[in-house]
């Protein structure tokens, strides 16, 4: 999902460079990595790389057709009337959180994350902060521009330029995690040659422009 909207982009770019369709379906990491387990057709996949690792190892990706496509960091997201700036700091962060009361986070890697790091911090023994968990596939910003969260965390690219929110910032050298997005060929491909040509043209950094404006590098 984090990288949904520049895949967008680039692929509207790529049919109309290489004269290739090409059609996406975006859904949560969780539900994706499933998918691809249960032998739903595919050319392409594109995860975060710890379950593209998982993927390649059971044999569902090809090893040699894997490649980087994208880091993306975690930011911290609030209603757009809230001017709240980025805690500069974990104690910061952690002060924010108290304040806020209900925080969203998400069911891929940066979810997964918050919720070691608020064990770690013990906020799981208190009845707040309290975490709101986004359903797959459902952003956290849709969580914050409902009102249902007062601070929403997660990947940078899914917060911004979302309706009603705004990014306050992103988490402080502490609390951050870096995610790297890995893009490779499904086994099942029906289309090996097709799907090789994508991933290596979508992994090239002449691509840098375009991720940057969509919140990843």
């Amino acid at each position: 999902m984090a990288t949904r909207h520049v895949l967008a982009e680039l692929a509207e770019v790529y049919q109309g460079e290489s004269g290739q369709a090409v059609t996406l379906q975006a859904m949560g990491g969780v539900l994706a990595a499933d998918a691809v387990r249960s032998g739903a057709p595919a050319d392409v996949v594109l995860l975060a790389a710890k379950p593209m690792a998982d993927l390649e190892a059971a044999g569902f990706v090809r090893a040699r057709c894997l490649a980087r496509f994208a880091r993306s960091l975690m930011a911290i997201g609030v209603p757009e009337s809230d001017t709240t700036p980025a805690p500069a700091t974990v104690a910061a962060l952690q002060a924010m959180l108290r304040r806020a009361g209900t925080v969203g986070y998400s069911t891929g890697p940066s979810g997964d994350h918050l919720k070691a790091l608020w064990q770690q911090w013990g906020f799981d023994r208190e009845p707040t902060p309290a975490l709101v968990q986004a359903p797959a596939g459902v952003p956290v910003a849709r969580l914050i521009a409902e009102g249902r969260v007062r601070v929403g965390i997660q990947q940078l690219s899914e917060l911004q330029g979302q309706p009603q929110v705004r990014v306050a910032g992103l988490l402080p050298e502490g609390a951050q995690l870096v995610t790297d997005f890995v893009v490779g060929v499904a086994a099942t491909s029906g289309n090996l040659q097709g799907a090789e040509a994508f991933c290596r043209w979508l992994s090239s950094p002449v691509h840098s422009p375009v991720l940057n404006r969509h919140g990843l590098s």
